[in-house]
């Protein structure tokens, strides 16, 4: 009796950091777009891409978001990533309480044939497999392709419910296509997002450029002969090269919701 007494105490308290975790996940993920819409663009230094003033709970604050990165290395650096992991991990932890501990009872549909090793094994297996298709598609041509990414996501997920339907019970299935979601999610955050920001956070201590430290690769239009024929060229030609651009960062500022074009708009404005 006791036993059960402490799973139960267990599965809720795990139910509450989840959903404390998750809210503030989500939140700081809203609050970042948000605040990436919201940047004034005009009349900021040189190094500063845009600044927000706000108010909040009785204080002004004063927030800009640098092009590159600071001369010298900000302390203490704040890190937006436990959130998601604090998410993950108490979600793994609660489906484990919940279905796998009582995989019999709560996770296998009461017809199903497999063993409750096995359940628990294609449950694991899915998260992994989900991942690895979502990382192929994002590593392909097809993430440019927002339509057909978003269809085959949604053929994976649509094909995994009704897999799992035939050998777990309806409720399990939700948490288990909601936990692929979820790992698909964080396993983002750690081996994209946060990866990348400790190279952004190298190249700040080590002064070096962000494109070579990020591995962004730049195509013809914008590579090395491109650079090269631009500061060999005269400089009257310069002059409007750089009139042109300038015209379009400008237009940029005041229409933020146009800055998906400014590369295009940019190697435009080098072929004068």
């Amino acid at each position: 009796m006791m036993k059960l007494y402490l799973i139960d105490w267990l599965s809720v308290s795990l139910k509450l950091l989840h959903v404390i975790a998750g809210i503030a996940w989500i939140g700081a993920s809203f609050y970042f777009n948000w605040l990436e819409n919201k940047l004034n663009r005009v009349k900021n230094r040189d190094e500063i891409a845009g600044h927000l003033w706000a108010v909040h709970g009785g204080g002004f604050y004063y927030l800009e978001k640098y092009k590159k990165y600071p001369q010298t290395l900000p302390e203490p650096l704040h890190w937006f990533k436990w959130e998601a992991y604090v998410t993950w991990i108490s979600g793994i932890l609660l489906l484990s309480v919940i279905y796998y501990f009582n995989a019999s009872t709560y996770l296998l549909a009461s017809e199903s044939s497999i063993s409750s090793s096995y359940g628990i094994l294609s449950s694991l297996l899915g998260l992994l497999i989900f991942w690895l298709i979502y990382d192929l598609l994002c590593k392909s041509k097809l993430v440019n392709k927002s339509s057909i990414f978003i269809g085959i996501i949604f053929v994976v997920i649509s094909l995994s419910a009704y897999l799992y339907s035939n050998i777990f019970n309806p409720r399990a299935v939700y948490m288990q296509i909601g936990a692929m979601i979820g790992t698909v999610m964080v396993a983002n955050v750690f081996f994209v997002i946060i990866p990348v920001q400790k190279k952004l956070v190298a190249a700040c201590e080590k002064s070096t450029e962000v494109s070579k430290e990020l591995g962004l690769k730049v195509d013809g239009g914008l590579g090395p002969k491109t650079i090269k024929a631009i500061s060999e060229s005269n400089v009257e030609l310069q002059r409007v090269r750089a009139y042109r651009i300038k015209y379009y960062a400008d237009l940029v500022t005041r229409k933020p919701d146009l800055e998906k074009f400014y590369y295009g708009w940019f190697k435009r404005g080098l072929e004068v």
